[in-house]
């Protein structure tokens, strides 16, 4: 199938050498410590081309969509945390692109992977998700909770589901 050893060495390096760059990039750019004060709504990313987004979240595959939507939703003040995900980095990362894309984007902050989640739930006002179980999480900080897709945990009170995307202003308030 045109594969040698060869071929798969150097297709490696290139993935190798492609998610330290961007590992580089967001050491570099993404905020490490929350200093702002302004009240705010948390964001975990999924780890792409996985089963919870494939599967169970087929019309909201692109976070960058889900998250500009979310930001033109937001109340006058609030900002939006969008945290990547550890696992990313098995992945290689996702491009820089899309990280100039995230910052380009009045209102958010884009969140070093290396800050607990924990610490980010005690602090911010709700937690939006597409299907992650940072939306069960949030039950726990006592915080309410915003996810677009159906999962398990749905049926719990502090958790609203996005039915329609029109929604999302009211349901955010």
């Amino acid at each position: 199938y045109g594969r040698t050893k060869l071929r798969v060495l150097v297709k490696m390096s290139i993935l190798l050498l492609r998610g330290k760059l961007r590992e580089v990039y967001i050491n570099k750019r993404l905020v490490r410590v929350i200093k702002e004060k302004r009240p705010f709504f948390f964001f975990p990313l999924h780890v792409d081309i996985e089963a919870t987004l494939l599967l169970g979240a087929p019309f909201h595959t692109s976070q960058l969509e889900i998250i500009k939507s979310i930001v033109k939703s937001l109340p006058v003040g609030y900002q939006l945390y969008v945290k990547e995900h550890p696992v990313m980095r098995i992945r290689g990362w996702h491009s820089i692109q899309f990280y100039r894309e995230l910052m380009n984007i009045p209102n958010i902050i884009l969140l070093h992977p290396s800050l607990s989640p924990d610490n980010i739930m005690k602090e911010c006002s709700g937690v939006l998700s597409i299907t992650s179980t940072a939306g069960l999480e949030a039950v726990f900080h006592q915080k309410p909770s915003i996810i677009f897709a159906d999962a398990p945990f749905s049926r719990l009170s502090s958790i609203h589901r996005v039915r329609d995307i029109e929604e999302l202003p009211e349901i955010i308030r």
